[in-house]
Formats: C-alpha cells, structure tokens, sequence
C-alpha cells in the first residue's frame, strides 16, 4: 500500500514521500499540510455552510478518493478526523493506515480498524464483500455530519434497529432535494443501493 501511495500525486490526498521499516512496523514519512482537519472545522463552525461551499468541498474530496480507488487501494477509515482542510480550505484525505488493496476485498481482518458512525455495515460483520462503496458510506457520514455537527448513528446499530433522521427531511429547510438525497443514498445500509464509485457520487453533487 505504501508503494502505491507514494505514486499518487492528486492535490486532494497527502503525498506519501518515502517509507520504511524499523522497530518491527513500517512509517510512511508524509508531506507537511498547514490548516485544520475538518472534525475540529466542523465543531468551530457557525451557522451553516453554503450549498455551493458544501458540493465544492465533496466534489474536491471525491476527485482524491476517485485516484485511491484508481490506484487500487481503499481507504476504510475516512472521517471528518482524516480530512485536511488546508488554509484556502482545499481538502486532503490523510491516515491510510486502514487500506487495504481492493484486490483483497473480501470480509475485513478481524482486528479491521473502523469508526462507528462512519464506518459502513459491512465492515462490522463481513456479510458483504468491501468495496468503494464502503468508502462511498464513509464519504456520506461525513457529509451527513457536516450538516448535522454530529456523526450518524453507528452502522452496527442501525441494521438492528435504524433511528437515522434522513438528511431529507432532517436539512430539508437549508437544502435541496437532490443533495440530501445523495447523502441519503450513500448512508444506505445495503452496498449495492449506494453510489457504486466516487465519480458517480460526484456526478450526483454535481446535479445537485
């Protein structure tokens, strides 16, 4: 994964500049990014973001995760923690400590790191085979939880008994149908009903 990583070169995902191994693990020496994360711009916000703000945010984040997945990898811990904002407030997707090649996307390993609220179902228990369309959930939790300054419920809970407040009818003053649709889609439990890639997320945000 590393390897891959310190090929990519897209504005919107942290440049990997060299790894290696010590102490029994491995380190990925990575570019310096000056700004915030968007967890901590997320709690310090007031009032709400703009429609155009919002789409030109995701669709930038989009654009980064596209080239992750184009590379083959995925990412599997996206959250508002492991999004950059840098100073002019382009993003970056930092920490891929959790990737894994999509080759190898079968069940996760059993000591899989994930985040509840952002983590998708198929993470917790293996039932569907990991995908970009579980970075895809990722992507929409964080969207979900830019509106609401909150995460949403936790996957695992949801399958059993589902309290999420759609963003449709939660955001339905502040926004337009066809964007808190799009975040809805991609917050479905079942992989096969989300946007299948990020360029077909981006397209959605896109006719938002």
């Amino acid at each position: 994964e590393a390897r891959v990583l310190s090929g990519l070169n897209h504005p919107n995902v942290v440049r990997v500049t060299n790894f290696f191994r010590a102490n029994g693990t491995a380190y990925m020496a990575m570019q310096l990014e000056r700004g915030r994360t968007l967890h901590h711009h997320i709690r310090e916000q007031r009032g709400r973001i703009s429609e155009a703000d919002f789409s030109s945010l995701f669709s930038q984040l989009l654009q980064g995760l596209g080239e992750v997945h184009s590379s083959g990898l995925l990412h599997l811990d996206l959250k508002p923690a492991n999004i950059w904002l840098r100073c002019d407030n382009t993003p970056v997707i930092l920490d891929f400590g959790a990737a894994r090649f999509a080759v190898d996307i079968g069940p996760p390993a059993p000591r899989a790191m994930y985040t509840p609220g952002y983590a998708a179902p198929e993470q917790y228990h293996g039932n569907y085979t990991l995908g970009p369309w579980t970075d895809i959930y990722a992507i929409g939790a964080c969207m979900y939880a830019m509106l609401a300054k909150a995460a949403p419920p936790a996957a695992d809970d949801r399958t059993s008994d589902d309290h999420l407040h759609p963003a449709r009818q939660r955001f339905s003053d502040f926004y337009s149908p066809r964007l808190l649709i799009a975040i809805d889609k991609c917050l479905r439990l079942a992989p096969a009903l989300r946007p299948q890639s990020a360029h077909a997320l981006r397209e959605m945000l896109a006719h938002a």
